[in-house]
């Protein structure tokens, strides 16, 4: 898999299609996780959308809206729709599960989607992320090593790529901290699904 490139390059950088470099990987992603989504029959191409991908909690209970992964153990507030990980499902100086997919199979994507990630983002207020795990059930399908994207301004990073998860994937992404306290990192994550499973048919 191509390299983590910190989000500072990116919105300088041009791409050879004359578009900021940010916005073309996320293009790409779209097409890529698109595409995908037409292979494995989830439905024609004017059928489907891609969407970002909704962070929820753990329990469907504790939400009135839909979601797409979720907290892995422990949700960081009841009812939270929003990038969080709780500091009770992180070891500190260790890799740590803090998010899954939130399909109707344990950890899995939903039926009739595809997911994917290319790159993070980082809210918390004194952050501490070395380290982004990418799994599927036991398999490995990417490393990054982020600290690098903490140099500049902006702290994220994107890859020149895509991780997918195909529906149903048992889906686990692990991080490192330094320290075990709740943080607030978010993924550059997007969704292919047909048209009427969250947003209406144009």
């Amino acid at each position: 898999m191509p390299l983590i490139i910190p989000m500072d390059e990116l919105v300088e950088a041009v791409a050879p299609s004359g578009q900021i470099m940010s916005i073309e990987i996320r293009n790409q992603a779209a097409n890529a996780v698109l595409a995908k989504a037409v292979e494995l029959n989830v439905g024609k191409k004017a059928g489907i959308v891609v969407r970002d991908a909704v962070m929820g909690s753990l329990t469907d209970a504790d939400i009135t809206d839909f979601k797409d992964v979720e907290s892995y153990a422990t949700a960081y507030a009841t009812g939270h729709e929003n990038w969080a990980e709780d500091a009770t499902d992180i070891t500190a100086n260790d890799l740590s599960p803090v998010i899954a997919g939130a399909g109707t199979q344990t950890r899995a994507v939903k039926s009739k989607a595809t997911i994917g990630c290319y790159g993070f983002f980082d809210l918390t207020v004194s952050p501490d992320l070395t380290a982004i795990r990418f799994k599927r059930g036991s398999n490995t399908l990417d490393f990054w090593q982020v600290e690098q994207c903490y140099i500049g301004q902006i702290r994220g990073g994107m890859i020149n790529s895509v991780i997918i998860w195909e529906e149903n994937d048992p889906l686990q992404v692990d991080m490192n901290f330094l320290t075990s306290a709740d943080k607030f990192v978010g993924l550059n994550m997007i969704v292919a699904e047909r048209y009427d499973e969250v947003i209406s048919a144009p």
